[in-house]
């Protein structure tokens, strides 16, 4: 019986507990919670959010966000036209490399250009040449004319051109 009476008591006490836990726990949260916000409803409209915030404070504003700035071609840095701090805008000169190399391919590369311009440029008379030729009506007669290197030419109205090759020496 000893041990009913034990049990029977444990039984009691937690239901003891439960009850006061019942009745406390409510008055301690209505006492901790936060007052109750008054809110102003409004119907959703388009138009422009403007907000004003307000505060006194001193500091530093960093930003969230980090830019890399990267760039086209490696060189060495010859100069930063600002300071730590300083406001930049698009387009501005942000880092000044060394370019000594670039400016000479740059210049390579436009020597290259001319070649190739009067190279074109050879090409199409000789296009032209050829064209004249080609369109040039053959004699009558169909006579080739003889020429001093053993090779026979048609005679035509086109003006002769000439070649002169020289050998290295």
């Amino acid at each position: 019986m000893a041990k009913q009476d034990k049990r029977h008591v444990g039984i009691r006490a937690f239901g003891w507990l439960i009850l006061l836990v019942a009745v406390v726990a409510p008055v301690v949260y209505l006492s901790i919670r936060e007052s109750v916000v008054e809110v102003t409803a409004a119907p959703v409209t388009r138009g422009r959010v403007e907000q004003t915030v307000t505060a006194i404070a001193s500091g530093t504003v960093m930003s969230k966000l980090d830019s890399l700035v990267a760039s086209g071609f490696m060189g060495t840095v010859v100069g930063i036209p600002f300071e730590e701090g300083d406001r930049v805008e698009k387009d501005d000169v942000l880092v000044e490399l060394n370019h000594v190399d670039l400016d000479a391919q740059v210049a390579l590369a436009e020597a290259n250009l001319r070649v190739g311009r009067s190279m074109l440029e050879r090409a199409r008379l000789a296009a032209r040449i050829y064209k004249e030729i080609a369109e040039t009506p053959a004699p009558s007669s169909n006579r080739p004319k003889a020429t001093s290197g053993g090779s026979r030419l048609w005679q035509t109205g086109v003006p002769s051109r000439r070649a002169t090759l020289t050998r290295p020496r």
